[in-house]
């Protein structure tokens, strides 16, 4: 994580598990909402997925034992990412600093101020 540090690159964990990031990439690709890459090795992971129900009824997609999955795990949460709401704003100093600038006439902010609309 110190080598994306170094690139500017920030590392978060998702608030979902594997399975509900699959799950939610899943009506984005069936819909043809979404495209993948080619590439065999991303269509073989994705290939492999196993939908599994569990006891209480839940359902578990992920890979099979022994097989691998990053390069789908990333794939899907970069679309249900993508595909979600808004993202979430991260207010760095640089956007603080521009926010100080005046945006209108200091006159406009003088109390008594009437601005006149025209229609």
């Amino acid at each position: 994580m110190q080598a994306l540090a170094r690139h500017g690159i920030r590392y978060e964990h998702s608030e979902q598990d594997r399975s509900a990031i699959y799950a939610n990439a899943l009506p984005l690709l069936t819909s043809g909402r979404a495209r993948l890459l080619d590439s065999k090795r991303l269509v073989h992971q994705l290939a492999g997925l196993e939908r599994t129900v569990l006891p209480a009824g839940r359902e578990r997609i992920d890979h099979a034992r022994g097989s691998h999955d990053d390069l789908a795990n990333s794939a899907a949460g970069a679309l249900a990412l993508a595909a979600g709401g808004p993202p979430r704003l991260v207010i760095t100093p640089a956007m603080l600093r521009w926010a100080a600038i005046p945006a209108c006439p200091a006159a406009f902010l003088q109390p008594g101020y009437r601005a006149r609309l025209r229609y």
